[in-house]
């Protein structure tokens, strides 16, 4: 399961190397950020509901789906992988095209 992760984020990775502008598309930058908030909501089930996991789990505004593993200890570190690179694809592309960037956070900021 590591495995295909790492492979995920090496495919990620080489996509927004060559094609920096594919963040700059709202349903990309969305995405991503839905599939953070995902991740950071299926570690969160660990402390709320730790009886009762979930192995999927779906976003309400996206539509994106997840499937999960059981394993809360891989959830974090998936999550804490994922979280870095977003991070760094992000600020990489806000280097770039600044006001793309910055206008589409602010459009997902005035839909919050």
């Amino acid at each position: 399961m590591e495995k295909v992760h790492a492979v995920a984020i090496s495919c990620a990775e080489r996509i927004i190397g060559a094609i920096p502008s594919a963040l700059c598309q709202q349903s990309s930058l969305y995405a991503m950020l839905e599939l953070l908030t995902l991740m950071w909501r299926s570690c969160l089930d660990e402390e709320i509901d730790e009886y009762s996991w979930r192995s999927t789990m779906t976003s309400v505004r996206g539509g994106v789906t997840i499937e999960l593993s059981d394993s809360y200890p891989l959830r974090r570190n998936i999550l804490k992988a994922f979280h870095t690179n977003s991070r760094k694809w992000v600020l990489h592309v806000l280097n770039m095209a600044p006001m793309d960037i910055k206008g589409l956070l602010q459009v997902l900021k005035s839909h919050a």
